[in-house]
């Protein structure tokens, strides 16, 4: 799992400038992306990420909200 972490936090390094990517670099830990990694699904079964695409795909599913948010955020301020 801490090869699956690490790239998530390699992939959030390399793409700091895409929005939402800057969240992971600067907010999570490790525990914290290894914890959204192994999620438990509704029917109680967990649901871990197994390979570095599925890991960094997972934690891209928060990205884009963030990024969404990001994006909003900055219109807001927009006269």
């Amino acid at each position: 799992m801490d090869h699956l972490v690490e790239a998530v936090q390699m992939h959030a390094i390399k793409n700091y400038a895409d929005p939402g990517w800057d969240v992971v670099t600067e907010c999570w830990t490790g525990e914290e992306i290894r914890a959204w990694l192994e999620v438990e699904s509704p029917d109680g079964k967990l649901v871990t990420a197994t390979t570095e695409e599925e890991a960094i795909n997972k934690m891209a599913i928060l990205v884009d909200v963030w990024a969404d948010q990001q994006g909003t955020d900055n219109q807001l301020w927009r006269f």
